[in-house]
């Protein structure tokens, strides 16, 4: 996929321009991270099979990626902001670990976005799981998406939808 130029060259400035202080372009990993919820935090969709995925299963995903590499810059998008600054955080901020907030932008830009970024962490639905397609990284996924027992999980393939390099994480 080819995004628009605007997009794409919107996308490399802000990856640009948050490249944490003292750190070069090159010598660290990107992680983006996609948290769904804004539509998903309404109760009725939990009996559907959808649920935001908790801060727990993000903070396990961003220490999956900080033990495997050096030098790494967690870039997290979001349609809840609040939510993302207060609860997709890394416990030990420090040299080697940055978590950068990219929010309030577009849903092409911040596709763009994930798709720039070296590996992913995806939560519910298809627009993070299309943005770790495109970024063709390693992916961390919410395993509890489908909820299990659910009409949606039941109808749902989970061997199809994931590719099996795909990593699961609860």
């Amino acid at each position: 996929m080819k995004f628009k130029n605007d997009i794409q060259d919107f996308a490399r400035d802000v990856l640009r321009e948050n490249i944490p202080r003292g750190w070069t372009e090159g010598r660290f990993v990107r992680v983006g991270i996609h948290s769904r919820r804004g539509d998903i935090t309404w109760d009725g969709y939990r009996p559907l099979g959808v649920e935001p995925a908790p801060a727990t299963y993000f903070q396990k995903a961003m220490k999956y990626f900080a033990d495997r590499y050096k030098v790494v810059q967690f870039v997290v998008v979001s349609e809840d902001p609040r939510w993302s600054r207060q609860h997709i955080t890394y416990e030990r901020q420090s040299s080697s670990v940055n978590v950068t907030y990219s929010l309030k932008h577009s849903a092409g830009q911040d596709m763009a976005i994930l798709s720039l970024c070296d590996h992913v962490i995806i939560s519910t639905g298809s627009f993070g799981w299309l943005a770790a397609w495109y970024a063709n990284g390693d992916v961390v996924y919410y395993s509890n998406y489908p909820i299990k027992g659910t009409r949606y999980a039941k109808s749902l393939n989970v061997s199809d939808y994931y590719p099996s390099h795909w990593i699961p994480m609860e």
